[in-house]
């Protein structure tokens, strides 16, 4: 089949996460899952096909050929959910409008990470009768929120393969690790009072910002020897004269005339070594909120996830197929890359991967997001003559 008409069909699906006011999921994936789950079996391409339940009636999909707790030569990984839709993404039915135009597909999702999808299936749906031995692909849910897929994935721990591609937008260039991602959030408390004498107070929002300056200096020293300079990031911060409690929740006043004796932040870092996870950065922000005469309390912990590196040695058999198929074969910058949910997989199940698949990486989650044709075609047959060099077809 060719790439560009699977990738229509799978663009046209709503994949996005909808909740109702209760906060019920009320769609996801679950039929652009079905829709790959049909695809398989219409093309008798693997003899074993099953859902892994996450939650909320969201499930993952997960196909091979063979005994599914040995080690495969090689699994395939795509995420199936998109981020919500932009204006001019849905038609008026609810589905998502597709274009072709001027060599490119234009269409929620197309490129972030349909179009990997498509080219996966298409080179798929020419093997069929189960010929492909010690091949697995996995397609989960929730990459786009809360990575729920990728970690029931990891917790489940049986899929083992010698290579594994993430099939994630990345310009036909191999991208062989990703930074850790953490962020953290909490209250910074000084002290009020009349702002004609400073002294007598202490602004917590003077003090937050001064201490994410010394924190961001003690985060740029944790250095990896490939992957380079661990980053953090000041994303929010918001301070005042705290006010009386609704419940539990402070409420920050934004009047003059006051020392600002409250401040919250949210801090997030990009880690590049394994000495650097939430806990520390908590600890050393804690420790020069304290040194500066404040006090920092935790509000929320939402990501810990480390980073995951693979030796380009390792990588050998993608880097011929890429350069076989393209002419050439490029690692790409893994500190202009974003978190890869691979690293969670990785972490419960040490295993060679690399994430590539087609481009323009830099069209996701964009309004006109789109997908180069030509980088589709060029990522279905890299995908083919990886599966030829690992000796599953």
């Amino acid at each position: 089949m060719i790439p560009k008409e699977v990738l229509k069909a799978l663009v046209e699906i709503p994949s996005y996460l909808q909740k109702n006011q209760e906060g019920k999921v009320v769609r996801a994936e679950e039929e652009v899952l079905a829709f790959i789950e049909n695809f398989l079996k219409q093309h008798n391409i693997f003899s074993k096909i099953q859902k892994q339940e996450v939650r909320d009636g969201r499930y993952n999909l997960i196909a091979c050929n063979g005994n599914e707790n040995s080690e495969l030569k090689l699994l395939f990984c795509c995420h199936v959910d998109t981020v919500e839709p932009k204006e001019g993404q849905l038609t008026s039915a609810g589905r998502c409008s597709v274009v072709e135009s001027d060599g490119k597909i234009f269409g929620l999702g197309a490129v972030d990470m349909k179009g990997g999808i498509a080219a996966l299936l298409a080179v798929l749906s020419e093997l069929g009768d189960c010929s492909a031995k010690d091949l697995g692909v996995l397609f989960y849910c929730d990459e786009e929120y809360d990575f729920l897929g990728m970690k029931k994935m990891a917790e489940d721990g049986k899929l083992k393969a010698g290579l594994v591609v993430f099939c994630e937008p990345t310009d036909l260039q191999i991208i062989n690790g990703c930074r850790g991602l953490i962020e953290i959030s909490g209250y910074v408390r000084g002290v009020t009072g009349h702002p004609s004498r400073p002294r007598q107070g202490l602004n917590a929002i003077s003090l937050a910002k001064a201490a994410f300056d010394l924190l961001e200096f003690r985060v740029n020293r944790y250095v990896h020897p490939d992957m380079g300079q661990s980053v953090c990031n000041l994303a929010a911060i918001d301070g005042g004269l705290e006010k009386i409690r609704e419940g539990s929740r402070i409420v920050i006043g934004r009047e003059g005339n006051n020392i600002p004796n409250i401040c919250h932040v949210v801090i997030e870092a990009r880690t590049t070594m394994e000495e650097l996870d939430a806990f520390e950065l908590i600890t050393i922000y804690k420790n020069l909120i304290r040194e500066g005469g404040g006090h920092f309390k935790m509000e929320k912990l939402r990501h810990n996830f480390g980073s995951f590196f693979s030796k380009e040695e390792d990588l050998k058999l993608i880097k011929k197929a890429a350069r076989e198929v393209c002419g050439s074969a490029f690692y790409g910058d893994i500190s202009q890359a974003g978190y890869y949910d691979a690293q969670l997989l990785l972490e419960k199940q040490p295993m060679p991967c690399a994430i590539f698949g087609p481009g323009p990486k830099l069209a996701a989650h964009q309004k006109d997001e789109h997908v180069s044709i030509e980088s589709l075609d060029k990522t279905a047959k890299t995908y083919k003559r990886l599966m030829e060099l690992c000796g599953v077809i």
